[in-house]
């Protein structure tokens, strides 16, 4: 940041010039606002919305997270691949960057083309096509919905570790003493309550920070995913209620609240739209589907939904096959050795949780691609450059 008091950090020249992850850094340790850039240190009341592509999300078009900015008015949308495990002694799955697509505009409309050119590019079966991964921007959702017809099988997941972590963001903001200088530390420490706000933050925010890197792997943990978040909604809630210092409180409410937002299919505002997949899935759980109904796969699993009569049989057998599992079974593992038993059901099962509760790779792409060439970038074509970005990201990723 360059000080100068002549002109506002959304005009900052030297602040654009910075990278994503950058200026997401700065704007955190100055403790400034994500929708206006001031540091006012309590609510904003503008009123403005990002005016990247049709995303109106309530954050500054500066601190928009999805495309990288190359040129005037250009972005490029990266297209991750995630790839299915292929066998029981595999949990992780393999990430590879597809395409780089460069846009003129970023909207629902040119998302979900370069999302289909991009499938067509690389011969994918539309069918076999059972996740798309993204934040939570609006044009985002409407990208993906109105793929639904050419990809019946998809189903639309926001990344949960962006969810975890502006609540975690959110929670810290809300108990910490607003400052704007390192060296202010000394004697900030010296404050008793600052002292006790960061006593408060280490001691309730270890687990949410587990949760969050636990989200950021790549294993197969889609079926643990939503007991995660409820546990963690519950501890917050609890909290919440027994807490007597009223700012502790507040933000163990307000944490609760907006993960209750996310996670619940009653709630009025944005929910994850991924939300009755992820309670579907733990049913490919053996030890989960001891005690759970499997009638939500159906529900949750368009797969399921469509393949009903083939796998009925399958599923009433899994069923009493589940009760005499051992606990601690891999899901994977365990869907790969009864292929022959349950054909059609164990392929599903295998393809579904194949599914990865995060789109970190994606912010992996886009910070690889932020270090290719970053000097002469300009004077690629973008063939050319796509091409050499997409060899450079995926030897990173």
């Amino acid at each position: 940041m360059c000080h100068s008091t002549e002109h506002r950090l959304r005009d900052c020249g030297n602040f654009k010039k910075l990278k994503y992850a950058e200026r997401l850094q700065l704007v955190f340790e100055e403790r400034l606002c994500n929708r206006c850039l001031n540091d006012h240190g309590g609510q904003c009341w503008f009123k403005f919305r990002c005016s990247v592509g049709d995303c109106r999300e309530p954050h500054h078009p500066l601190m928009h997270p999805v495309e990288t900015v190359v040129g005037q008015d250009r972005f490029i949308l990266h297209i991750v691949f995630i790839l299915p495990v292929t066998s029981g002694q595999q949990d992780k799955m393999e990430a590879v960057t597809a395409d780089l697509v460069f846009l003129d505009k970023v909207n629902a409309t040119t998302v979900s083309r370069a999302i289909i050119q991009t499938l067509t590019k690389f011969d994918v079966d539309f069918d076999k096509v059972v996740v798309v991964l993204t934040d939570n921007a609006t044009y985002m959702t409407k990208a993906v919905t109105s793929l639904k017809v050419l990809l019946p099988n998809c189903i639309h997941l926001t990344c949960n570790a962006h969810i975890l972590s502006l609540k975690f963001i959110e929670a810290e903001l809300l108990v910490s003493a607003p400052t704007s200088a390192l060296l202010e530390l000394n004697d900030l420490f010296k404050t008793d309550s600052v002292r006790v706000d960061v006593v408060f933050i280490m001691m309730n925010s270890a687990k949410l920070m587990d949760l969050l890197t636990w989200f950021e792997n790549r294993q197969v943990t889609i079926h643990l995913a939503y007991n995660k978040v409820v546990d963690l909604m519950a501890e917050f809630g609890s909290k919440g209620e027994k807490e007597k210092n009223k700012i502790y409180k507040k933000a163990f409410q307000d944490a609760a609240a907006k993960l209750n937002q996310y996670y619940t299919e009653t709630s009025a505002r944005f929910t994850q739209p991924g939300l009755s997949f992820m309670k579907a899935v733990r049913g490919f759980d053996p030890a989960q589907a001891k005690i759970l109904s499997l009638d939500g796969l159906s529900d949750g699993i368009p797969e399921c939904a469509e393949k009903l009569p083939e796998i009925e049989g399958e599923l009433a057998a899994y069923k009493q096959c589940a009760l005499e599992i051992e606990d601690g079974v891999k899901p994977a593992a365990f869907w790969f050795s009864q292929k022959d038993r349950f054909p059609n059901l164990s392929r599903i099962a295998i393809r579904y949780l194949s599914v990865p509760g995060n789109s970190v790779d994606a912010e992996r792409s886009v910070s690889a691609f932020n270090t290719v060439d970053t000097v002469n970038r300009q004077s690629f074509e973008e063939n050319n450059l796509a091409s050499h970005a997409i060899l450079v990201t995926n030897s990173k990723i």
